[in-house]
């Protein structure tokens, strides 16, 4: 039986994308991960479609005396603040990810078609549907996490 990668691989893999000095936008859950794995030589300056921008690698548990309470990313994560760090509404983040002022976005997604076509939202969260939009009307380089929850699943289909 396969294994499948554990979430952690996952995000090592998308971190290698990665280069010195880049702006990179996580969405919730699995993207989260991303800036807990990036090496101390790279400066990458993470935001969270919450309106926080430009701050650092996620705090480790041992390192809960460093967390700020009132600072959080989209996945409710503590983090390290950089000098320069913003916030804003979540409005103006959109409008920074749909300017192509990023580098990269992260994004979880449920399923992928062969066109390129994707699925990323459940019938429960119309944020994530407006925040997927968003994206895909953007022209800086999408990442994408895609879970295969039963092993013998497809996860490309011929349309989503």
């Amino acid at each position: 039986m396969k294994q499948r990668l554990t979430d952690e691989v996952m995000a090592l893999r998308v971190v290698k994308e990665f280069n010195d000095g880049d702006h990179v936008i996580l969405g919730a859950g699995l993207p989260n991960l991303c800036a807990l794995f990036i090496p101390e030589e790279k400066d990458v300056f993470f935001c969270a479609e919450n309106g926080v921008f430009g701050y650092g690698h996620l705090l480790a548990a041992g390192e809960w005396e460093k967390a700020d309470f009132d600072y959080v990313d989209a996945g409710y994560r503590f983090f390290a603040t950089l000098p320069g760090m913003s916030l804003s509404d979540m409005g103006t983040s959109l409008d920074i990810i749909r300017g192509a002022h990023l580098d990269f976005a992260v994004l979880g997604a449920l399923e992928v078609s062969e066109k390129g076509d994707l699925a990323n939202w459940t019938l429960g969260s119309v944020h994530s549907i407006v925040y997927l939009w968003t994206v895909k009307c953007q022209p800086s380089n999408p990442l994408f996490f895609l879970y295969n929850q039963f092993l013998t699943a497809h996860l490309v289909f011929l349309q989503c």
